[in-house]
This record gives structure tokens, C-alpha cells and sequence, in this order.
């Protein structure tokens, strides 16, 4: 994969100049850290979860919004990402033991799940607006695009 994304491209010294390939073993680092779970006695590695997943090919959200405690619904993280294509994504840990799954999405690349709106809370709908989407909920369809 790292030949094949980045050819012969090694990271660069402490030159000022981040290429492609520090980028990419930057969000390695993070993922590792932040986004691994277990369950059980087995773990999972941080890049196969959905916000390590989500992170490896986007990078570092422009907004993010993380309720551990919502007033009703479970426990979400909200990621923003502005620019040409603005995109959000919805992580819920429905367990309560950290295992966040990404529910809702306007990316076509992403799955939303079909009664997603009935797992959030208000919390969650008012943090979208806060970012400027506004999806419209549609039980059936499995899009909320």
C-alpha cells in the first residue's frame, strides 16, 4: 500500500515541509492512540473502527462535537468537515463502553443507517444545525441526505 500511494517517497527531515507520506503517518499516530477499542479480551485495531477509519481518509475534522452524557439518546461524537464537499458524520456509542459506530452520514461513500434519527437525542440534531447541515429524516429510506 505505502509503495504503492506514495512510490519511493520517504518522510521528510524536519525540513518545514510536510509531504504526503508524514501526513499520512501522522494520522497513523493519532488513530493508534485515540480510536482503538476492545471487547472482551479481543481488540480491535484502531484504523478497522469507524472513527479511525473515517480519520485515516480525511484527516482531523474542521468541527467536532463529542457528548459524552446527552440529555436523551446515546453518547455521540459529531465530525464536521468543511470545503468543497462539506461532509458530517454521526458516531454513537450505543454500548456505553466506547464503541462508536458511524450512523449517519451526507458522504455518498457512507452508509446511514435507516432509523438512525430514533438513537440521537435533540443534542445531536441541534449540533448538526450548529454546523450547518440539516438532514432530512426519513426512517425508510436509509439516506438522511
Amino acid at each position: 500500500f505505502l509503495s504503492r500511494e506514495f512510490g519511493r517517497q520517504g518522510p521528510t527531515p524536519d525540513d518545514g515541509q510536510e509531504s504526503a507520506l508524514d501526513a499520512y503517518l501522522a494520522r497513523v499516530e493519532v488513530v493508534n492512540a485515540r480510536f482503538g477499542e476492545r471487547s472482551g479480551q479481543t481488540a480491535v485495531e484502531p484504523w478497522r473502527t469507524d472513527r479511525g477509519r473515517i480519520y485515516m481518509q480525511k484527516g482531523a475534522p474542521s468541527q467536532q462535537f463529542s457528548k459524552p452524557r446527552p440529555q436523551a439518546g446515546s453518547a455521540y461524537e459529531l465530525w464536521s468537515y468543511s470545503g468543497r464537499q462539506p461532509y458530517v458524520y454521526l458516531f454513537i456509542d450505543e454500548t456505553r463502553m466506547g464503541h462508536f459506530r458511524l450512523v449517519y452520514s451526507n458522504d455518498p461513500n457512507e452508509k446511514t443507517l435507516a432509523n438512525w434519527d430514533s438513537k440521537v437525542g435533540n443534542e445531536a440534531r441541534e449540533d448538526m444545525a450548529r454546523v450547518g447541515h440539516s438532514p432530512r429524516i426519513d426512517a425508510g429510506s436509509g439516506s438522511g441526505n
